[in-house]
């Protein structure tokens, strides 16, 4: 239930606005300072405008659903008022008195206080009252839905970042490398060990792996920014690097995610409708019944004339009322719109029939994603580990002249590839598990 002053939260987030920032990614420490996938998400969480004004429809609401809103409480109204005119008058009389005057003051002053209740509305006050409290939790259910939105977004974000990242890494470690065997090769060529060719080849693979890095660090800056913009942060106040682990997400039946469906944001929507449409029945039908209402309240008149027959006349007192009303005929609007709201709940009722049977599908998808993601990781993760020791070897050889330097530049693109690979890899299986969870509202 949201019972929070959010208006006092907004404040607050914006009179610490800064401090949630430094907090949360570190900024105020090292210049090495990484930033963590929850400091990522908790960044967003804080800052996205998107959620505070989720929270603001809930808040809204919550304040409407009260007895008074729904009609079970009594109206009470005051009222007064003043007159001051200036007229002319001319009375005749039976006894034949006759008043004509010219200029006539008339001030008139009247005050009252009354209330009016409904007693029986066949019983649309309780339908009112029960679709009130269906609307604060489709408010609340839209703030999880939003939540749930913002985290996914985040994470995609996040992962696909990391991913620039690790292969900018790599292909840093690749080039200085590279840089290191154009040098060695140069050596050789000097002293008439290899052919210039072949320090000409070493020199033009340092150079191709330069062009890389520069195109995988703009890479990583296109990323840097769109994980920025999920966190409502400027980019240049991202840390340097971002915390990213490499642990399989752990192994999880499928069972256990189909039968989390009901957490899902779609799903709580399309219930929470269905007991809207339902309501609607009950409330049309609720006036098939007569309705009664009372009224009672106090009076008070008085005018006074400067001239006249009646120079004071004054009035007041109580007064109270009983009605009954009762729509006999209301040439079939009413039965027309009891059978609309029936359909809208059978629509309702169908709509959520297909979307379970739509995000089961959509379940075991994602999960068959990421079931074989954590399979090809597991698969490419040996292979790349073997290619690196090949590559390791077939440099060892290099260096002692037992190797030529096609040799050593094919070990390089096989670990290369197999590197890419094991990013990619890793990438598709955080995206299947982001999926999975948004799918099932984790």
């Amino acid at each position: 239930m949201f019972h929070l002053n959010w208006q006092d939260t907004m404040k607050t987030t914006m009179k610490f606005n800064g401090l949630i920032i430094l907090t949360l990614l570190g900024l105020a420490g090292p210049a090495q300072a990484q930033l963590s996938l929850n400091a990522a998400l908790d960044s967003a969480l804080q800052l996205r405008l998107g959620l505070v004004i989720a929270r603001n429809g809930a808040e809204m609401a919550r304040l409407q659903n009260n007895p008074g809103m729904a009609g079970m409480l009594p109206f009470v109204s005051l009222g007064s008022g003043l007159g001051l005119s200036g007229t002319s008058i001319d009375q005749q009389f039976s006894n034949g008195t006759v008043i004509r005057r010219d200029g006539v003051q008339v001030n008139n002053a009247n005050a009252n206080i009354g209330a009016s209740w409904t007693l029986f509305d066949g019983m649309r006050m309780f339908v009112m009252r029960d679709r009130l409290q269906v609307l604060e939790n489709l408010g609340e259910q839209g703030v999880f839905a939003e939540t749930v939105r913002i985290s996914t977004s985040t994470r995609l974000a996040f992962h696909g970042a990391a991913r620039e990242q690790a292969v900018l890494a790599y292909m840093q470690k690749q080039l200085a490398l590279s840089k290191a065997l154009a040098e060695l090769a140069d050596q050789r060529s000097l002293t008439g060990t290899v052919a210039a060719v072949e320090a000409m080849r070493a020199q033009t693979a340092a150079q191709a792996w330069e062009a890389q890095v520069a195109q995988q660090a703009g890479r990583l800056s296109e990323a840097r920014e769109a994980l920025a913009f999920e966190m409502a942060v400027p980019a240049d106040r991202l840390p340097e690097r971002l915390d990213y682990d490499t642990l399989l997400p752990p192994q999880s039946a499928l069972e256990n995610w189909t039968s989390a469906i009901n957490r899902n944001p779609a799903m709580q929507a399309v219930k929470i409708n269905y007991e809207l449409a339902a309501l609607q029945v009950r409330e049309w039908e609720s006036q098939r019944w007569p309705q009664l209402r009372t009224g009672t309240g106090f009076n008070y008149n008085t005018n006074r004339n400067s001239d006249g027959f009646f120079l004071v006349n004054q009035s007041y007192g109580f007064n109270g009322s009983l009605n009954l009303s009762w729509n006999i005929f209301s040439g079939g609007v009413v039965r027309n719109q009891i059978k609309v709201a029936g359909l809208q709940r059978e629509n309702a009722a169908l709509e959520y029939k297909e979307l379970n049977r739509s995000l089961e599908s959509d379940i075991r998808q994602a999960w068959i994603r990421l079931e074989t993601a954590r399979q090809v990781y597991r698969q490419t993760a040996k292979a790349l580990a073997t290619a690196v020791q090949a590559r390791e070897v077939t440099e060892a050889r290099y260096r002692a002249g037992a190797a030529l330097l096609l040799e050593l530049n094919e070990a390089l693109r096989n670990e290369n590839d197999l590197q890419l690979a094991l990013a990619d890899a890793l990438l598709r299986l955080r995206v299947a598990e982001t999926e999975l969870s948004a799918l099932t509202g984790s």
